[in-house]
């Protein structure tokens, strides 16, 4: 593979690297373009890319913070640890023949054996490490997992390591080795998110919060069940009669449904209703203070926020 496009991130402003990380899919985002990240979903990435939403501002988590304040150490730990030299890579860098794709890394092993690899430095803290870290390559967060894979496909660099600092004293790492099926398939996969980005058609709904950002509001149309939509919803009345209105489960069937919904405010069978997903809107003042001191500009200085209730309907 001939040597990645290099495009230099110095000299940008942090709004202008924000704004460029539209164009591609960088490693951070590799796992929510395939539907496999715990943070963000394709539809919410999509927003995103698509210029919709803004990116979440994590520069002052504290988690974040932290991460990069340790990241130095960490990595000079595994210097002395592995008797190798790393070096920092101050570049976006793309895929030669696939443009949307690329990363950004946090270090470049430069004197290895077994010729130049990444490396990347996370933190965890202990509860959250405790089942998420294993032994070998395979026993990584999967979004990590990808992470890593996404780079090596962008650079064309044979392995890696990702460095693990868990609870701030204790040291895990992991090789990873290209593999040319995995890379295949990851790409496919993303290159499919990506399409949606360059049409502007929405990826799929796949969870009740993704139904919500795209139809926030209800209009008094009503829609008519499927045979599967059918089935969503008598599967979706047992859980719930048996007690489990909130588990993992529930939540995609209410996902599925609510996506045939769309913005219409009922389902119905032949006329009967199964479900409903109405707006509703709540007038909310922040000091009821104000309201005691001044009762005539109560009203004048109301929030008013709107919802959909999803219900389901007995028969």
């Amino acid at each position: 593979m001939s040597a990645p496009l290099r495009i230099v991130k110095s000299g940008l402003s942090e709004a202008e690297w924000v704004a460029g990380r539209r164009n591609y899919i960088g490693a951070s985002d590799a796992a929510a373009a395939v539907g496999l990240s715990p943070y963000k979903t394709p539809y919410q990435l999509w927003l995103e890319k698509t210029g919709q939403v803004e990116p979440d501002d994590l520069s002052h988590n504290e988690a974040v913070q932290w991460g990069k304040r340790l990241e130095d150490m960490l990595a000079d730990y595994f210097e002395q640890h592995n008797k190798t030299k790393l070096r920092r890579s101050n570049f976006i860098l793309q895929h030669p023949a696939l443009p949307w794709m690329a990363c950004n890394v946090d270090r470049m092993i430069v004197s290895d054996e077994r010729g130049p690899g990444i490396w990347e430095g996370k933190t965890a803290g202990v509860f959250a490490a405790r089942d998420a870290f294993g032994e070998g390559e395979d026993h990584v967060p999967e979004h990590y997992l990808i992470q890593m894979h996404h780079m090596l496909a962008v650079t064309g660099y044979k392995w890696g390591v990702l460095s693990v600092l868990i609870g701030g004293q204790r040291y895990k790492q992991y090789d990873f080795r290209r593999d040319d099926d995995f890379e295949a398939l990851l790409i496919g996969r993303e290159l499919a998110f990506w399409k949606h980005v360059e049409s502007e058609a929405p990826p799929d709904i796949k969870t009740e919060a993704d139904a919500r950002l795209r139809w926030p509001s209800s209009n008094e149309q009503r829609v008519e069940a499927t045979p599967a939509i059918m089935e969503a919803v008598l599967a979706l009345a047992t859980l719930q009669a048996q007690g489990k209105a909130m588990d993992e489960q529930s939540e995609s069937l209410r996902a599925q449904i609510m996506a045939h919904m769309g913005d219409a405010e009922l389902l119905t069978l032949d006329g009967r209703k199964l479900c409903s997903w109405k707006t509703q809107s709540a007038k909310r003042f922040d000091s009821s203070a104000f309201k005691a001191a001044h009762p005539a500009l109560y009203a004048e200085h109301q929030n008013e926020s709107i919802t959909r209730v999803f219900r389901m309907h007995k028969s």
